[in-house]
């Protein structure tokens, strides 16, 4: 009995060792631009393979890892990877904030379409359109500012 109550207590005092030998790595990826978080981008720790995506604050999170140095490997959505080397310390949580050049977005080509319709009609196009449309009345564009006229 004896000896199984010690091998039970190293077990423990084992467990408790290494718990105390795990990191924590968090963080936010920001744009360069405006210093504002950017929402799906996928952070990988090289060295385990384990990643997760951006949060809509732009964060990140991984826990239980070894102490030790690992390179962050940050993919914004259509933006090329970052490459950061962070040191995870032991009981510890390391912040580390990594700044990416913000994807920007383009479009191929613009279509501008006109029609005569009731509003009703021209509703129900939106709502079920399998892409964005957007439905201006002749009132509504009657009352934008004209940018281009001089």
């Amino acid at each position: 009995m004896a000896g199984l109550l010690v091998g039970l207590m190293g077990s423990t005092i084992m467990t408790v060792a290494n718990a105390a030998d795990m990191a924590t790595l968090q963080g936010h990826v920001l744009a360069s631009t405006n210093k504002r978080p950017l929402a799906g981008a996928r952070v990988q720790i090289r060295e385990t393979g384990t990643s997760t995506t951006t949060s809509a604050d732009g964060a990140f999170r991984f826990t239980g890892l070894p102490v030790g140095r690992y390179t962050l490997v940050v993919t914004p959505n259509r933006s090329s990877a970052v490459e950061r080397t962070v040191a995870a310390r032991a009981d510890n949580t390391t912040n580390d904030d990594v700044i990416v050049d913000a994807p920007v977005a383009s479009l191929d080509h613009v279509t501008v379409a006109s029609q005569r319709t009731a509003n009703v009609v021209a509703r129900a196009t939106s709502q079920s359109a399998p892409n964005m449309v957007t439905i201006r009345t002749a009132d509504d564009i009657r009352k934008a500012p004209d940018v281009c006229a001089r």
